[in-house]
């Protein structure tokens, strides 16, 4: 393997890293940037990269949403289950979700992170 090679894998790395902890710390990109000074043109082209060498969608910002059915009636449902918190959103699945409903929330999950 050339060292051209291995800088680009440790530059895609530490790019990566970069990304993922923007996008959880729970602030704006604009807020984290600040914080850790790093001008918004190069965090946003840095992201574009990253997202471009996982084959994954260049505008994250994009919502989907998925039908999601409850089997027993409001009435009836008990306000326990899982909540699951990824930035400033949050999905909260109910005790006795089925196994499809399940999978839907993974998957669209997986699609938006």
């Amino acid at each position: 393997m050339d060292l051209q090679r291995v800088k680009k894998g440790q530059r895609f790395e530490n790019w990566s890293e970069m990304v993922f902890s923007c996008r959880n710390s729970g602030q704006t990109v604009a807020e984290w940037c600040e914080s850790q000074g790093i001008n918004l043109k190069t965090y946003y082209y840095r992201q574009k990269q990253v997202f471009a060498n996982l084959g994954t969608p260049i505008k994250p910002e994009r919502v989907e949403f998925a039908a999601l059915t409850s089997l027993a009636p409001p009435e009836s449902r008990i306000s326990s289950g899982i909540s699951i918190e990824i930035g400033q959103a949050v999905v909260r699945v109910e005790t006795g979700a089925d196994t499809e409903t399940l999978r839907q929330v993974l998957q669209t999950l997986r699609s938006l992170c």
